[in-house]
C-alpha cells in the first residue's frame, strides 16, 4: 500500500497534468509558451486557497518568481497577489 506522501504526490501530479492541458501549456500571466512552467495557486494556500482546479493556473517560472517576490513575509499575501484573486480562468491582461 502506498504511503500518504506517495498518494498525495500522485494526486498532485495528476492535477498538474490537467492544469497544463487546460491552460494549453501557456503562461496565464504573460502568454509565453516557452521555458519551464509551474502550477500556481491563485489564492495562496496560506490564506485559505485550495488545490481545486479553479484555484490553479499555469504560469512561467519568471512570472511565478515575480509574483512570489511580492509576497509579504508576515501574511504570505501581497497587493500583487490580491489583485490576482479576480482570475476567472482566462488569461489576464487581455492575452488570449
Amino acid at each position: 500500500m502506498p504511503s500518504l506522501i506517495e498518494t498525495n504526490r500522485w494526486k498532485w501530479s495528476a492535477v498538474t497534468k490537467r492544469v497544463r492541458a487546460r491552460d494549453r501549456y501557456t503562461c496565464q500571466m504573460c502568454g509565453t509558451r516557452t521555458g519551464p512552467m509551474e502550477v500556481d495557486h491563485i489564492v495562496p494556500r496560506i490564506v485559505g486557497g485550495t488545490d481545486d482546479l479553479g484555484n490553479l493556473r499555469l504560469v512561467c517560472r519568471l512570472c511565478h518568481k515575480r509574483r512570489m517576490a511580492g509576497a509579504d513575509a508576515v501574511s504570505g499575501v501581497s497587493e500583487v497577489i490580491r489583485s490576482d484573486y479576480s482570475y476567472g480562468g482566462g488569461r489576464k491582461r487581455g492575452i488570449g
